[in-house]
């Protein structure tokens, strides 16, 4: 019995000295965070990044909250996107970012939002603050928004909100936005689409939208673009393309 106490003590004299000592190197600063890394910025100071997430120098690493982080970051402007927030022991923070890139605005009285390609709002900028290497998006008239947040159409206009997130999403896959001008949602069932080489896209409904923007990428468009003809493509088949011009009418097939 009197082996067996000696031996609890011994282990309660052990755990002690670790508790001890493990107060004594958190209490040093050995763990006080030293260097904040920006790993994806491009554009975005990596000042302004440190400056929103809350973190400060000599901070200690264990009091880092990564969700809170990533909360403080992406909820200001200009709203980066937060990859991961990673902590190198003893004294680095790492902070892995995905910067947002304004892609097209939505009319609104007599200002724009600028949304990116995930319909995230970024900004309200005035009509003539508008750029050409962003397209307009018309047709999206009822709606509730705030910077900083998703572009949400009201209950009743859900089925455009559902179109308009494919079509970017479908936009970006086939990496044809350089080339849009102007986009109409007026009536989903026809959607029709405005290059910037003066050509207009009839996509009809929401369906293969990936397909029927290949058809931008395609030798058909490129010959009716170098013959200067104004018209309508008519890709709503996605399997085949009919142009249009003022007169004529032309069947373009793969």
């Amino acid at each position: 019995m009197k082996s067996r106490g000696t031996r609890i003590g011994a282990i309660l004299i052990l755990l002690l000295l670790t508790a001890t000592t493990a107060v004594v190197i958190l209490g040093t600063d050995i763990f006080n965070i030293k260097k904040i890394s920006i790993i994806g910025s491009q554009h975005i100071e990596r000042n302004v990044i440190i400056s929103i997430s809350g973190i400060s120098y000599g901070d200690s690493i264990f009091k880092v909250n990564r969700r809170q982080v990533r909360e403080n970051i992406e909820s200001r402007d200009p709203y980066p996107i937060v990859k991961d927030v990673v902590l190198r022991l003893p004294d680095e923070v790492e902070i892995y970012i995905e910067e947002r890139t304004p892609v097209a605005y939505i009319p609104f009285l007599s200002s724009y939002l600028l949304i990116d390609e995930n319909a995230f709002i970024m900004d309200l900028i005035k009509q003539d603050e508008s750029s050409d290497q962003y397209f307009k998006i018309e047709g999206l008239r009822e709606f509730n928004f705030k910077k900083g947040t998703q572009f949400e159409l009201i209950e009743s206009e859900k089925i455009k909100q559902v179109v308009l997130n494919e079509l970017l999403d479908s936009i970006y896959k086939r990496r044809v936005q350089h080339m849009i001008s102007e986009i109409s949602l007026e009536n989903v069932d026809n959607i029709k689409l405005l290059t910037r080489q003066g050509v207009l896209l009839e996509l009809g409904q929401a369906v293969q939208l990936e397909k029927k923007l290949a058809w931008l990428l395609s030798d058909a468009y490129t010959e009716i673009v170098n013959s200067d003809m104004k018209g309508t493509l008519d890709v709503s088949v996605a399997e085949k393309a009919v142009f249009r011009p003022d007169q004529d009418l032309n069947e373009v097939s793969d």
